[in-house]
This record gives structure tokens, C-alpha cells and sequence, in this order.
């Protein structure tokens, strides 16, 4: 809402609207360790039970990195795309299997111990992977349906076909009232198909015993990748479009969508709730964003420049952890304390520059009259509001005038 009304203002007063620049977050990649360029092509991440974090890398190795970022890796079997810490202490991953295609591999914690288990036909690529609350890994596939299955440790797999039409589940995560709950970005329909125009896309819920619920987004162009349990007991959600977006959905089927403060048509990537008690989103570019349960929203610089955005995963050392697709991995140090948004209103755009940084906040998205230096304008309005409390380097955005 608050970029919307500052386009609105900026519309009636002739101004020129720029993007929120990146705010300064506390930041270190890792390569050491890590196989680079091609032999590299990082995937996913996950922090393990043995106070480390665990990476997949599409070439074909598992990677293990402690909080001090020291990386080993193991040899695997291409293509790695999916890791999760599972039930019985050990990682578990998607792999290919001799003869068998695609399955789910584990492998213990210190390294010495492996084994792999096939996910049955029909075929299919395993996208994404979670511990379940009923002690087994639930999984999304890409490829013929069945497209969501449940393996338990000793390999046993039920698959579970959509209720709902033609499916093509993303990601898959843990909802804060016991089930499964996967991102659904709709897949494409030939048109001589009787579901054709009515692709679904939102989120889909499945109880441990298989039982499923879609919750269609009614939003046009929107198109669901990663969910996360967050504040609110509710799913948060990224979104891909003309106009990316972050997503809350509660378990009764309310969603709000926040704009992501993105060029457009932008992908995001993996979203988790962070340590500080909000929502982080990576963003192709190596840039990351933080959402509040408000839906305030700030985007930050990464050393990455990979094109695709990172997965995230928390680590055991409460930071946040990015793989960067071209051979590194990022510690995220979340912003502590606050940003309490001082008066700016009356002050020129350097001085109010100056004052923000010193109250812990950095600039926004910027309203301004065209073809005039911004050093010589005055700010006119500022959201949000003066003694506003946000999380530390939040943004604030601005209206100039001459």
C-alpha cells in the first residue's frame, strides 16, 4: 500500500519515482572449499542436526560448512537439487539413481555412512524435500503425477495425485498447524484441455494421511514458489509476476500480498522466517529482501551477483545462510536493535540522508520533480510516519519538492 500511495502522490505532483535503493546489512561469502564454475552450480541449503549446514550442488556433490565457514565436500550423483535435515540424524537429498532414476540418498553426518532409496514410478525429478511432523520426508516432484510423495527412513514411498486438476507443485514446507503446505505455480494447459483457463496457482495443503486442500489465489499472474511458517501462525509465500510479490495465507484461507519492491518480473527465490522475527526472500541479483508481519519491506545487497536467486536456510548460529549459484555460499548477519524514524519533513534530501542513517534507517523509494537535482529539494512527505519503531535499517520513503 505505501508504494502504491506514493506513486499516486508522485503521479499528481509530476515526480519521478525511483526504486528503493539496497539498504547495508553485515555479510561474508565463502568459496573456500567450494568446487567453482561449472563443477559448482549451488542448489539448495539446510542446516543439519549437527550444528553445521549442508549444501547440494546440481553437479553432483554434498557439501557440509561450518558456522566459521569451513566447507568439505562428498561425492554424490547429478543432479543434487534438493537437502534436508531428516528424522534419523542423518541428511537426506535427491539424487539419480544406476537403473532405478530418481531417488532420495542419505548420508550420516560425518560423512561415513550412505544409502539411497528409489521414489517409484512414474518418473520425476525431486524438487524439494522436508521433514515431515509424522517422522518421514515429504517430497515434490517435477514430471508425471503423482506429484507429492512421503518416504519414510527405511525407503518405503506413497505418492499422492492432485485432487485439483494438472498439477506441478514447487517448494514444500512444514504449516504451523501440523500438515504439509506447498507452493502450486500452475502448470501449463494445452487448450484443448477441459481444465484450460483454470490453472490453478496458489498454495495446497496435505494432511500426514494424504488428504488435500487447494487454496487458490484469485490474484491474476501470480505464481507461488517457496512457502515458510511464519508470524501470525501463517504461510508466507513468494510469488513471481509482472509484479513479484511476498504472500501471507492463513490456515483458514485469507491471503494478503505485499509488493516485493522489485524491478518487475524479477524472480524470487526461497523464503524462511529469520531469527529476528521476519521474513527473508532472496532475489535473482544476489540481493535479499526482509518483510515485517506488516508487511514493511527492504531489500539488501549481497556479495553474490549470481543472475537466479539463492536458497536460504537459518543456521544453527541464528544468521541466515544464502547459497550463491556460481560456487559460494553467503552468511547473512540479520540488523540488530531498531530503526526509530526520525522528523524529516522540512529538511533537505542530504540532511534527512544523514539523520536517517544515524537513526539506524536508511532511504527508500524516492518521490521526486523531474530534471532537478535532488540536492537542492526539500522533503515534502515521509512514510512511515516520525517515532515509527521498525527493525533496525529499515527503509523509509520520501517525497521531495523544490
Amino acid at each position: 500500500m505505501r508504494v502504491a500511495g506514493v506513486t499516486l502522490l508522485g503521479a499528481v505532483c509530476a515526480l519521478a519515482l525511483a526504486s528503493a535503493p539496497a539498504g547495508a546489512i553485515e555479510t561474508v561469502e565463502y568459496r573456500a572449499g567450494i568446487s567453482q564454475g561449472q563443477a559448482g552450480r549451488l542448489a539448495a541449503i539446510a542446516a543439519g542436526p549437527d550444528g553445521n549446514l549442508w549444501f547440494t550442488e546440481q553437479s553432483g556433490r554434498i557439501g557440509r560448512i561450518t558456522p566459521t565457514g569451513v566447507a568439505t565436500e562428498f561425492v554424490g550423483s547429478p543432479p543434487l537439487l534438493a537437502i534436508a535435515a531428516g528424522p534419523d540424524g542423518a541428511i537426506w537429498f535427491s539424487e539419480t539413481l544406476p537403473d532405478a532414476g530418481d531417488g532420495l540418498g542419505h548420508i550420516t553426518v560425518d560423512g561415513a555412512t550412505r544409502a539411497a532409496f528409489p521414489i517409484g514410478p512414474p518418473p520425476g525429478s525431486v524438487l524439494s524435500l522436508v521433514s515431515g511432523p509424522d517422522g518421514a520426508l515429504w517430497f515434490t516432484l517435477l514430471g508425471a503425477g503423482p506429484n507429492v510423495g512421503r518416504m519414510t527412513t527405511d525407503g518405503t514411498v506413497t505418492r499422492f495425485a492432485s485432487t485439483y486438476g494438472p498439477s506441478q507443485p514447487e517448494q514444500i514446507a512444514v504449516g504451523p498447524d501440523g500438515a504439509l503446505w506447498y507452493a502450486e505455480g500452475g502448470t501449463p494447459i494445452e487448450p484443448e484441455h477441459p481444465s484450460a483457463g483454470n490453472t490453478f496457482r496458489g498454495l495446497v495443503r496435505i494432511t500426514t494421511a494424504g488428504a488435500i486442500t487447494p487454496f487458490r489465489l484469485r490474484a491474476r499472474s501470480v505464481h507461488p514458489f517457496d512457502a515458510t511458517s511464519g508470524p501470525g501462525r501463517a504461510l508466507w509465500f513468494t510469488a513471481s509476476g509482472p509484479v513479484p510479490q511476498i504472500g501471507r495465507l492463513t490456515t483458514a484461507g485469507t491471503y494478503a500480498l505485499f509488493d516485493a519492491r522489485v524491478p518487475r518480473n524479477r524472480f524470487l527465490g526461497s523464503i524462511v522466517s529469520g531469527p529476528d522475527g521476519n521474513l527473508w526472500y532472496t532475489i535473482g541479483g544476489g540481493r535479499v529482501g526482509r518483510i515485517t508481519r506488516k508487511g514493511l519491506v527492504t531489500v539488501f545487497r549481497t556479495p553474490s551477483r549470481a543472475v537466479a536467486p539463492g536458497d536460504l536456510a537459518v543456521g544453527p548460529d541464528s544468521n541466515i545462510w544464502m547459497t550463491d549459484p556460481t560456487g559460494g555460499i553467503v552468511k547473512i548477519v540479520p540488523p540488530r536493535g531498531r530503526c526509530v524514524v526520525p522528523a524529516l519533513v522540512g529538511l533537505r534530501f542530504a540532511r534527512a540522508k544523514r539523520r536517517l542513517h544515524r537513526a539506524n534507517c536508511h532511504v527508500g523509494a524516492v518521490a521526486a520533480p523531474r530534471r532537478t537535482h535532488r540536492g537542492r529539494l526539500v522533503v515534502q512527505h515521509q512514510y512511515p510516519r516520525r517515532g515509527a519503531r521498525l527493525p533496525a535499517e529499515s527503509a523509509v520513503d520520501l517525497m521531495l519538492r523544490r
